[in-house]
């Protein structure tokens, strides 16, 4: 809703929101004055930013379909992309290597842009081309490192909750990295409203709703794990009164930290 399709890779359909066709004019006039180019070379190069957008995102859909789970589409927005999943990873390694993936293409695009690309135009002697190569490489650059900050759900965030969940569990992985995040988004915003940095507003205030988002769902997802509420009722006690077990999601293992109560001895 509120997009249009501009591709399909993998089957996948690549959707661009339709404020992105507002800004794209704007991306492009500023990489012009920028770079001291025409405005139509400034447009090249804002559709070369979008494009390493969504060749990220095209990283993780990739691998995610590799560890079985569906993608349903890729969306592209003036602050950034985002490949949606048909279902959370469940495993800590599929969480881990689906959130590798973008950071790991936008590091390959940065080394071939700007070393491979700059020497081509270099050997050339175009030197605008030089220059649009050498530009396009240091954004893949900052997206390989942005994207590593552990802002939940950004993909340092999930890598992070992958290493979580090995030791407590998705639910609990998820809340912490969400925690972490939400602290993280804070400080992006106040940077970002002290320095002037209008989009770094707008990208903490999404990674705190989406991040916000992703717990609801996987709290939805783990409530039917759960015993029945009168499954706790023991000792003539009433159910919630006593320690209730945890349970815990280890890759695709459930584990109980203590038996539960109807299974005491006394």
């Amino acid at each position: 809703m509120g997009s249009v399709i501009l591709c399909r890779v993998f089957g996948i359909p690549i959707r661009a929101h339709f404020t992105l066709f507002l800004v794209l004019p704007l991306f492009a006039m500023r990489m012009s004055q920028s770079m001291g180019i025409p405005w139509i070379g400034g447009l090249a190069c804002a559709i070369g930013l979008f494009a390493s957008v969504a060749l990220h995102e095209l990283g993780h859909a990739w691998v995610s379909i590799r560890r079985g789970y569906g993608v349903r589409d890729i969306i592209l927005t003036p602050i950034g992309g985002v490949a949606l999943l048909k279902q959370s990873p469940r495993k800590a390694d599929d969480e881990f290597w689906i959130a590798v993936a973008g950071p790991l293409v936008s590091a390959t695009l940065a080394a071939l842009l700007g070393l491979g690309g700059m020497t081509v135009m270099g050997w050339i002697g175009w030197r605008s081309g030089e220059l649009a190569c050498l530009i396009l490489g240091a954004v893949n650059l900052s997206l390989f490192l942005f994207n590593l900050l552990p802002c939940f759900p950004m993909d340092g965030g999930r890598v992070y909750r992958a290493w979580m969940m090995k030791r407590v569990g998705r639910l609990e992985a998820t809340r912490s990295a969400v925690r972490l995040g939400r602290w993280l988004s804070f400080a992006l915003g106040f940077y970002g409203l002290f320095y002037g940095h209008f989009m770094l507003i707008l990208i903490a205030i999404a990674v705190y709703w989406f991040a916000k988002m992703e717990l609801r769902g996987v709290e939805m997802e783990e409530a039917p794990r759960r015993p029945p509420p009168w499954a706790y009722w023991s000792a003539g006690q009433p159910p919630f009164t006593q320690a209730q077990p945890r349970e815990y999601t280890l890759d695709d293992q459930d584990v109980e930290v203590s038996p539960p109560p109807w299974e005491r001895r006394p």
